[in-house]
């Protein structure tokens, strides 16, 4: 039932965004006789002064399309939730745009079905920070290209608000999180803000972390490659779906009703004592939180679990990266591939990096200090201090992640128990292997 309840709304959306999209494979000149390049992606205007990334975005494609007036940019925008369901229904439609929003985790199933071109020949590689682009090469082709730095498991913690508990830093170990979540309900106080009713941002900012610290990157690496070693039954995984819904507990109690945005508002107001979301959200708070929240606002990572295997000095991080369209050739294919390399490359990077001191996909130097935010330079030398291990969603087959996502609310909400969601992983895992 759900299947065909799925397969009706593609329809639909596929209907729907045919007229917007020339695709690669259709006349895409315009009037004027300039080249028309399709572009799709969830960088929303309504975005712009709070994420770096859309900022970022958008003033390099404004750069782009003063630099090569030859090119129209014909944009289509969906907020991230709908642009992952449209692109869906496009790729099954064969309707792709020119240049588009690629996961990792889609990578495998758009080079299956050729739908993706390799940038290899347009895009030097060897700029991007290391590991970001593993999940955008098949056979030593490069699929996309990543848009951002993320780590999409950081914790944010009001110091001032944990020093009225007696803590002066963040708990390390999982002992001490029940404890202070213990001493915070008896103020009535929120430990942790959280929003999940995307349903990535539990997967994404919490399981991707803590489940690597149970299972250890070796088994999230054998997952990813699909080899049959590692099972999501496996006890240790298991052990961490226990953990994620024990960390229900001590989160807003609407968190599956409210969206990742939404949720920032219990941090700002002082009902929360924590946030955990990744480090998209500094730009957020820079331009939301008041300078009080900003000043007493802490970086750190997951606490450290009994029984781990993994790296407790780790944090789940990754990138979105942006593809062209396989049908694209020649003069379309450069060009596509240019407007890539301006929304991802160097220059792109140095802007984030000028703006408010984000970090992008290219190491850049910092040429000013005294012009970024304090919070901004205290992530900067956070993040030096930190391993990234691998996003489950941005690394792992998208029919298993979307199962999984939707397996987590039902964990959170009771309906299911931590064997039951394995369990389901498990059997989209070893359909998706026959």
């Amino acid at each position: 039932m759900k299947r065909s309840v799925f397969l009706f709304f593609a329809a639909i959306l596929i209907i729907s965004a045919v007229p917007l999209m020339a695709g690669g494979g259709r006349d895409s000149a315009g009037a004027s006789g300039r080249m028309v390049l399709d572009v799709m992606h969830h960088n929303t205007y309504e975005t712009v002064d709070l994420e770096i990334v859309p900022r970022a975005f958008h003033h390099m494609k404004e750069r782009f399309i003063r630099d090569n007036p030859n090119v129209t940019i014909n944009e289509t925008i969906f907020q991230q939730a709908d642009n992952h369901i449209r692109m869906m229904a496009m790729s099954a439609a064969g309707n792709l745009p020119d240049v588009f929003m690629l996961k990792g985790s889609w990578v495998q199933n758009f080079y299956n079905n050729n739908q993706v071109a390799d940038l290899r020949p347009f895009i030097d590689q060897s700029i991007y920070r290391p590991g970001l682009t593993d999940p955008m090469i098949r056979d030593g082709k490069l699929l996309s290209v990543p848009i951002q730095l993320a780590l999409t498991s950081l914790v944010y913690w009001n110091e001032s608000m944990w020093r009225s508990i007696g803590f002066t830093e963040f708990p390390r170990t999982w002992e001490e999180l029940v404890r202070a979540d213990a001493l915070f309900k008896e103020r009535g106080i929120i430990t942790i803000a959280h929003g999940n009713a995307h349903r990535w941002m539990i997967g994404s900012c919490i399981l991707s972390t803590l489940g690597d610290r149970f299972t250890g990157t070796a088994w999230t690496n054998s997952i990813i490659a699909n080899d049959g070693r590692a099972r999501w039954t496996d006890p240790e995984f298991v052990n961490a779906l226990r953990h994620v819904q024990q960390m229900g507990g001590m989160f807003n109690r609407d968190f599956n009703a409210i969206t990742n945005d939404q949720c920032y508002a219990y941090y700002y107001e002082g009902r929360a004592a924590t946030l955990i979301t990744g480090s998209w959200a500094i730009s957020t708070i820079l331009v939301n939180g008041d300078q009080d929240v900003i000043r007493n606002t802490r970086f750190a990572i997951l606490p450290s679990v009994p029984g781990m295997r993994g790296d407790p000095n780790s944090s789940s991080g990754g990138s979105w990266g942006m593809a062209a369209n396989s049908q694209l050739t020649g003069d379309r294919l450069s060009s596509a591939a240019r407007f890539l390399d301006y929304v991802s490359g160097r220059e792109y990077s140095q802007f984030m990096m000028d703006s408010d001191g984000s970090l992008g996909p290219v190491a850049v130097p910092v040429t000013n200090r005294n012009a970024i935010p304090p919070l901004s330079l205290n992530f900067i030398d956070f993040i030096a201090t930190v391993n990234m291990v691998p996003v489950y969603d941005l690394t792992i087959d998208g029919a298993v992640i979307d199962l999984k996502n939707s397996l987590l609310q039902d964990l959170l909400e009771g309906h299911m128990t931590p064997e039951a969601v394995a369990a389901g992983i498990q059997a989209e895992q070893a359909r998706i292997m026959r």
